[in-house]
């Protein structure tokens, strides 16, 4: 039997699960969902809407007992979020390998789905990268979905 990922990532780090804490969940979900779609009548280019999506995302100042920080920048068609988690220092490979397919199995398809109808991300070249870090300074994974990942994804379900 499968186990979901909320239980393979309370495995992850003893008793403190790295995965998804409700902040994290609101990042991947609540995110991307913010971005408009974008149509000639609203004069807006997806730039714009890139931005738009980076300063609603910080003013949200989205934080809780696992996420230390949240912070999105727009970097032209692209939206960087950086997610500073508190979690222990020196993590081995195989704990990052696991973490990153953890997030993958959970990103992937809910910002697929938040996007299917989002013509800046399915026509314009809209993307997102979610890139994780320890609160001293390690990188935990960075994991980036754009219109070749949704295509992938659509083809496995």
């Amino acid at each position: 039997m499968k186990r979901s990922v909320t239980e393979q990532s309370r495995r992850w780090i003893g008793s403190r699960p790295l995965c998804y804490s409700g902040a994290m969940l609101c990042l991947i979900v609540g995110a991307v969902m913010l971005c408009p779609v974008i149509g000639t009548a609203a004069n807006q280019t997806v730039e714009q809407a890139a931005a738009d999506i980076a300063k609603r995302h910080n003013a949200a100042k989205i934080t809780d007992e696992m996420t230390a920080s949240s912070t999105a920048e727009a970097r032209g068609k692209q939206i960087v979020f950086k997610n500073v988690l508190r979690v222990q220092k020196d993590l081995s490979k195989q704990k990052l390998d696991e973490f990153k397919s953890v997030l993958q199995e959970e990103i992937v398809p809910k910002t697929c789905m938040a996007n299917a109808d989002n013509v800046a991300f399915m026509n314009m070249g809209l993307y997102y990268t979610f890139v994780y870090f320890n609160t001293y300074g390690q990188k935990l994974a960075e994991i980036t979905v754009d219109r070749a990942a949704y295509d992938k994804w659509k083809a496995l379900r």
